[in-house]
């Protein structure tokens, strides 16, 4: 019986940019009124009465792992 496992992660496009979207699980296009809208949906900019001046800092720590193992009864294949 062949085995692997496969592990992935969404390393390189974020869906979330700070602890406020990531509370969210992806779900931030929805939120609206934050400067961070400028990435998830920049229509959303217009929630915002006055000026504001937001920061987000996140840790990226992908790791991407692939083990796969084909067994045949076929040595010459």
């Amino acid at each position: 019986m062949p085995s692997g496992w496969l592990y992935a992660g969404n390393g390189m496009y974020m869906i979330s940019y700070g602890a406020r979207y990531g509370g969210l699980a992806g779900a931030a296009t929805a939120l609206g009124g934050s400067v961070m809208d400028l990435h998830t949906n920049p229509a959303l900019l217009g929630l915002n009465a006055e000026p504001v001046f937001e920061g987000g800092f996140r840790i990226n720590y992908a790791q991407n792992e692939y083990r796969d193992q084909f067994i045949d009864s076929d040595p010459l294949l």
